[in-house]
């Protein structure tokens, strides 16, 4: 039985070791980055601007033009016991234009990481009729009653339109695009990294320990 729990700590520290290791590398590769232009070699950080070149779409709870979006609702019982999460999702594509160049993105083709984003939650007492349009798409009239007798909150993220954004840009691909500076990004990981590490320490020693009985 102690052998069993023995393995279990020690899966949970490896898998806390592997993020690390993930978080290290994110740390490292936006860390390392320095101001440039798009047509310069190597890794760089640009700063752009995004462009709504295919029309912008609303985010459903601050009613923002944007280019993509990404909104989750939670509903709790009355009670609070019990927890249901749903997330709806659109992008259009869209420009980042920087100082020398015109970037396109598709996030449908998955080639730029989009990453950095802030996010607005707050308590939905009331359901906004975007918010309704969305749970009829997906639940038909059923949409109507999924949140009676709950308490519902929403989370949103998006990109407006006409943001300053930061890309990291490889060999004159836009590989990342980011609200937030990539330094600052490499900053965070490095503290998740060691977060990670530091609550695998305690795990690796008693589990060891574990194992001598």
């Amino acid at each position: 039985m102690l052998g069993l729990v023995s393995q279990a700590f020690l899966g949970i520290a490896l898998l806390l070791l592997l993020g690390a290791a993930v978080e290290l590398r994110t740390a490292w590769r936006f860390g390392r980055l320095r101001p440039g232009r798009v047509s310069d070699p190597g890794s760089v950080e640009v700063e752009g601007v995004i462009e709504a070149d295919h029309g912008v779409l609303e985010a459903p709870l601050s009613k923002t033009p944007c280019v993509l979006f990404s909104c989750i609702l939670i509903r709790r019982r009355l009670d609070h016991s019990g927890r249901q999460a749903l997330l709806f999702s659109e992008q259009r594509p869209f420009v980042v234009a920087t100082a020398d160049a015109r970037l396109p993105v598709d996030l449908k083709k998955g080639a730029v990481v989009v990453t950095g984003l802030d996010a607005d939650e707050r308590p939905l007492p009331f359901l906004p009729q975007s918010i309704l349009g969305l749970l009829v798409q997906r639940f038909g009239h059923m949409g109507h009653v999924w949140a009676e007798e709950y308490v519902v909150s929403g989370r949103e993220s998006c990109i407006a339109a006409g943001a300053r954004v930061h890309g990291y840009v490889k060999n004159g691909v836009l590989m990342t695009v980011s609200t937030k500076p990539m330094g600052r990004l490499g900053r965070a990981a490095l503290g998740r990294a060691l977060q990670a590490v530091g609550a695998s320490v305690p795990l690796v020693l008693l589990g060891l320990w574990l194992r001598t009985f």
